[in-house]
C-alpha cells in the first residue's frame, strides 16, 4: 500500500510539472509572438486534425517564410540587404609606412613585378590605390590628371624597394588595372534597364559624381561601338590557361635559371602555363596546336642551321605581331615587328 501511495504522488508531481513547463511554453510564445510568425498580421495556424489519415503537412505560406533568405525587422516589416565581403583593404600593406618596406622584384623586360616575397600583396595594394587616388569622370587612364598618378607612385614608393627606376612598369600596370575597374562598373551599369534605375544604385566604393559620369558615357554611342568590338574580338580567343593569378611573366621568371638567368625552353614554358599537370591533358585546342607550331619553327630553325630564336623572337614567328602585345607572355612584353624579325632571322 505503501509503495502504490508513492506512486501516485510521483506521478501527481510528473503531471504538474508539465502542466507548468505546458503553461510557462505558452506564455512565452504570447509574450513573444515572433517565435511563431515575423509578420505582424500572420495567418492563425490551422488546427491539427483528429482524423488520423488527415494530411499533417505544413501549409506552403509558412514554408515559404522560414525558407526565405532575408531576414525581416518585426517593427518595421521590411526587409535587410545581406551584407557582402565588402571591398579589398590589405591592411598588412597599410602598415608598412610605420614599418619595414616590402621587398618586389620588377622585370624591365617582361614589364611588370616577378617576384619578391611581397609580390602578391604588391600587386592587391596596386589595385587597392588605384581606386583610392584614380576619378572616373575620365573616359581613359590617359586622361588621368598627372598629380593623382604621382600620389599613386609616391604611396607605392613608401611601402615598397625595389621599385626605383620602373615607374613606367607600374603604370602600365596600373592601365590595365584601370580599365579591369571601369569594366567591372560597367557589369554593373548593365543590372539595370533605365538610367534613372542606374544612378539610384550607386556602387558603394565610388562617389554618386563619378558614377553619374560612367552612366553618361557607358550610355554613349561611342562607347557601345567600342564595347561591341571588343566583346566580338573577345570571343575569338580561345586560348585559356592553367596559371590562375599568377601571371605568365611571373611563371616565367620562376622558370629561368637563377645563376645564368636563361629563359627555359619554350616548349617547357608552355607545357608549365597550358597543360594539366594531373593528367598531362591540354586546356585547349589552341593550346595544343601552339604547341605544334613551336616545335615546327624549332625544327626549321635547325634545318637551316639558323641560330635558336629567343623566347619573343620564337613566340612573334608562331603567332605574329600585334601592336602593344606579345602572345603567350601576357600584357607587359613588347612584340617584335614582322620587320625586324625577319631582318634578325
Amino acid at each position: 500500500m505503501v509503495g502504490e501511495s508513492k506512486k501516485s504522488i510521483v506521478q501527481v508531481q510528473k503531471s504538474n510539472r508539465a502542466s507548468t513547463s505546458s503553461r510557462r511554453t505558452m506564455e512565452c510564445r504570447s509574450e513573444k509572438p515572433w517565435l511563431r510568425s515575423q509578420s505582424q498580421k500572420s495567418e492563425p495556424t490551422p488546427p491539427l486534425s483528429e482524423d488520423p489519415n488527415a494530411s499533417t503537412q505544413i501549409p506552403s505560406t509558412i514554408l515559404d517564410r522560414l525558407s526565405s533568405p532575408t531576414i525581416a525587422n518585426p517593427d518595421t516589416n521590411t526587409t535587410a540587404k545581406k551584407k557582402g565581403r565588402g571591398p579589398t583593404t590589405n591592411p598588412n600593406a597599410k602598415k608598412r609606412k610605420e614599418g619595414k618596406k616590402g621587398k618586389v622584384e620588377i622585370s624591365k623586360r617582361l614589364g611588370r613585378a616577378v617576384g619578391g616575397l611581397q609580390l602578391t600583396e604588391f600587386i592587391t595594394e596596386m589595385g587597392v590605390v588605384l581606386r583610392q587616388y584614380a576619378p572616373l569622370n575620365v573616359n581613359k587612364w590617359a586622361e588621368v590628371p598627372m598629380h593623382y598618378k604621382d600620389k599613386m607612385w609616391a604611396d607605392l614608393m613608401e611601402k615598397y624597394d625595389g621599385l626605383a627606376g620602373f615607374r613606367d612598369e607600374v603604370m602600365y600596370n596600373f592601365n590595365h588595372m584601370y580599365r579591369d575597374w571601369r569594366h567591372r562598373k560597367h557589369l554593373h551599369y548593365n543590372q539595370f534597364l533605365t538610367d534613372e534605375d542606374r544612378l539610384k544604385n550607386c556602387p558603394d566604393d565610388i562617389t554618386e559624381s563619378d558614377w553619374a559620369c560612367l552612366v553618361e558615357y557607358f550610355g554613349s554611342e561611342s562607347f557601345k561601338r567600342m564595347s561591341a568590338r571588343n566583346k566580338a574580338n573577345r570571343a575569338k580567343q580561345s586560348a585559356s590557361s592553367i596559371c590562375g593569378r599568377k601571371s605568365f611573366a611571373s611563371v616565367l621568371y620562376d622558370m629561368r635559371d637563377p645563376i645564368t638567368e636563361v629563359d627555359p625552353d619554350l616548349t617547357e614554358y608552355w607545357k608549365a602555363t597550358h597543360q594539366r599537370r594531373t593528367d598531362n591533358t591540354w586546356c585547349s585546342d589552341t593550346a595544343k596546336n601552339a604547341m605544334k607550331q613551336f616545335e615546327d619553327v624549332r625544327n626549321s630553325q635547325e634545318e637551316l642551321g639558323d641560330p635558336p630564336l629567343s623566347m619573343e623572337e620564337h613566340l612573334t614567328k608562331a603567332f605574329g605581331a600585334r601592336s602593344g602585345y606579345l602572345r603567350g607572355l601576357g600584357c607587359g612584353p613588347k612584340p617584335l615587328s614582322s620587320k625586324n624579325l625577319e631582318v634578325k632571322v
